[in-house]
């Protein structure tokens, strides 16, 4: 199933200006920095790294800039939940050498992510991994379709944390409050992400198990199958209409340049 752009981008576009328009509507701040916790992470690496960052939780500008606030939280949000799932798409199409994610599961993130902010969007994510797996067992015991959507799973992991984030935050926030180090915690959670996969792969090719399903019949209606038939719709580009001259290249890019010729000669 595929979720239409018509419902994800104008909710998108609608909190990036609503967040901007009165700067109040966010869980978290943007950005939030324990330095207490930074320097004891630090210490681990003393005489190679330095303490960085400012010395203060939350920026500065944020109480004078409530407008510019609310624009960086829902920004941040768009950008870190869209990436992390366009991140995981890639990282799983890299090691497993197939599709592992859709990308209206990027989209969707990416909106959920624009009126939430990035912290709860990431743990939104999480959630929904977490909710999937029961699904992903009965599947393997059951040989039902190994393919599942993961939107659902996106979609109530959303839901739980929305409604249950006042219980959620505090058993979360000092992991977020790690500030720069955020982004080296991102690379290794990939890296080690990666060499998962891929030695899963190379396990269920030694023991002998397919990678992949067999290719055959399926009763599904998939969204190639609902593309096709749109595009089988309208083959005549003038079908229904009066005659219009158009610029050629049109159709030579379609492939029907010699066919339109044939069927309406000049």
């Amino acid at each position: 199933m595929i979720i239409p752009d018509s419902v994800t981008l104008p909710p998108m576009i609608l909190a990036v200006f609503v967040a901007t328009l009165f700067g109040k509507f966010w869980l978290v701040p943007v950005w939030i920095q324990d330095p207490s916790l930074l320097r004891s992470v630090m210490a681990f690496f003393t005489g190679v790294w330095q303490p960085i960052g400012s010395t203060a939780s939350v920026p500065a500008w944020i109480g004078p800039h409530p407008n510019l606030h609310g624009l960086a939280v829902s920004l941040a949000g768009w950008l870190v939940g869209g990436g992390l799932i366009w991140g995981i798409r890639l990282i799983g199409h890299a090691a497993l050498r197939r599709e592992a994610m859709g990308f209206g599961d990027v989209v969707l993130m990416a909106m959920v992510g624009a009126f939430l902010g990035w912290q709860p969007t990431v743990v939104a994510i999480f959630l929904a991994a977490c909710l999937s797996i029961p699904l992903i067992l009965s599947t393997r015991l059951f040989a039902w379709n190994r393919e599942i959507p993961f939107g659902p799973f996106l979609s109530i992991g959303t839901l739980v944390t929305l409604l249950g984030w006042k219980w959620i935050w505090p058993r979360v926030e000092m992991y977020f409050s790690l500030g720069v180090l955020l982004p080296v915690v991102a690379l290794v959670f990939g890296v080690g992400l990666f060499v998962l996969l891929a030695l899963i792969r190379i396990i269920k090719r030694a023991l002998g198990w397919s990678l992949y399903e067999e290719d055959g019949f399926f009763e599904e209606w998939t969204s190639a199958d609902q593309l096709s038939h749109f595009s089988g719709e309208t083959v005549d580009r003038q079908q229904g209409q009066w005659r219009r001259d158009s610029w050629p290249g049109e159709s030579a890019g379609r492939g029907q340049s010699q066919w339109e010729q044939w069927r309406r000669p000049r």
